[in-house]
């Protein structure tokens, strides 16, 4: 390392080779002595070559980051230049598809405003122009809304910012000359929306939606869609089921939709008992996609299946016999996507449901109010626990998930009789007769 004098070790034979000592002044006479070296003592040519290869390229990393470095207060780097490489980086290359695309729309936008500008000008006055910019109502009209939501504009922010801190961590420009850090975009744009609940006269409307006629139906049918929502939607009976599904467990749509045959199991209450307990196990792998990190601890879970939603269950089963344990329930509705998610497809394909029964266009109720709703239904049996309902949803824990894992801390004996004393009727509404051979694709993969 020292380029000074090095004594050279015995080979196999115990003699010294290429006499005591040598004298290395140069990076070349180091390479053909460690080449002699690593012959000595047994290295294939295979071997010296694939070292050869690593340590060039180690080479050529170093002076990269050495020319980085020397590079400070010279010559610049274009944001376009600097966006190119922060998508060839491999925590870019992470990210889900979607993500990236997230991230690239508002560079873009950045970009288009701005110019291509030197990272080391991207100052802090201009990054709250574009604060100003995407707050102000008269630069955003959309179907539904006049201003970018509070959170949309903090996000849009962050996803131009991911290119300065690249190039920071990157040595590409100083930490100080990073001008969008300690940005606020606190009170700017529309103030977030608090999600409704669905309340039970919208879950019996929800639940009879097959009872109504194509001329009564707004959203589904053959009727034009009204507020620019997309096209209209066939109304499938099947679809009821999966909404069943997550009003009755608080599942997410993601984990719902995703659901497999072989997830419907049994447990046996008594190792010599007839009695068993049915219930979808999320404990495998891929059941809840979350970024690119994969399932969160909280996910992994296993949820009884109510005594009211078991015999819809039954009904959809008979038109998959024999039962492929792999199939997934709603193959035929939802297609994955290239990030391994089905959620957007699904969410096309439910909402025009919700739509159905919203009070009135702007009403913010979804999907995912569903999963909310079911907390509440649980907060109203007195017997159901904070920490149980946490481990039936996948939440977080705030007490026992601190001691006990989620898939411990209850035994699903215990989880499904709390659940059964739910209030939950309101799904029987649906006739299960019609989940039975009611579309002719039913089970295609």
């Amino acid at each position: 390392k020292s380029g000074g004098l090095v004594k050279m070790p015995d080979n196999k034979d115990g003699r010294a080779f290429g006499g005591a000592e040598h004298n290395f002044k140069n990076a070349e006479d180091n390479r053909k002595m460690r080449d002699t070296l690593f012959q000595a003592y047994g290295v294939t040519a295979s071997d010296l070559e694939s070292y050869n290869k690593v340590q060039t390229a180690y080479a050529e990393l170093r002076d990269e980051h050495l020319a980085k470095i020397k590079g400070y207060g010279t010559a610049g780097v274009k944001f376009s230049e600097a966006m190119q490489r922060w998508a060839k980086d491999p925590d870019t290359l992470a990210m889900r598809d979607k993500t990236v695309r997230l991230y690239v729309n508002a560079q873009e936008q950045f970009l288009a405003r701005y110019g291509d500008l030197d990272l080391k000008s991207v100052t802090e006055d201009i990054g709250k122009d574009f604060i100003n910019y995407l707050a102000d109502p008269n630069q955003y009209k959309s179907k539904r809304r006049q201003q970018l939501g509070s959170k949309t504009i903090k996000n849009k922010l962050g996803y131009v910012r991911a290119i300065l801190e690249w190039a920071v961590r990157n040595n590409y420009i100083k930490s100080n000359e990073h001008g969008l850090s300690g940005l606020s975009t606190a009170r700017r744009g529309r103030p977030p929306e608090e999600r409704e609940l669905y309340t039970d006269s919208q879950y019996l409307q929800l639940f009879s939606l097959q009872n109504k006629k194509p001329e009564e139906l707004n959203y589904l049918g053959k009727k034009t869609v009204r507020f620019g929502l997309g096209k209209s939607k066939p109304y499938r009976p099947e679809m009821m089921l999966i909404l069943q599904i997550i009003a009755c467990t608080g599942m997410r749509l993601e984990e719902a939709g995703a659901l497999q045959w072989k997830d419907i199991k049994e447990e046996s209450v008594e190792p010599e008992g007839d009695e068993v307990t049915c219930f979808i196990d999320l404990t495998g792998e891929g059941k809840k996609l979350k970024g690119f990190k994969g399932q969160s601890k909280n996910a992994k879970r296993r949820v009884p299946i109510v005594d009211v939603l078991l015999p819809y269950i039954q009904a959809y089963q008979t038109n998959f016999e024999p039962v492929d344990p792999e199939a997934y329930l709603f193959a035929h509705f939802f297609r994955f996507n290239s990030d391994g998610k089905l959620s957007d497809e699904a969410s096309d394909q439910v909402m025009p449901y919700i739509y159905e029964v919203r009070t009135h266009e702007k009403q913010f109720l979804d999907i995912h109010s569903m999963r909310h709703t079911f907390r509440f239904i649980c907060n109203d049996e007195d017997t159901m626990e904070e920490s149980m309902i946490d481990c039936l949803c996948g939440w977080e824990f705030v007490g026992m998930g601190k001691v006990y894992n989620t898939r411990s801390a209850y035994k699903l004996k215990k989880l499904s009789d709390a659940m059964n004393r739910l209030k939950l009727s309101f799904v029987t509404v649906v006739d299960k007769e019609r989940l039975i051979k009611t579309s002719s694709n039913v089970g295609d993969t």
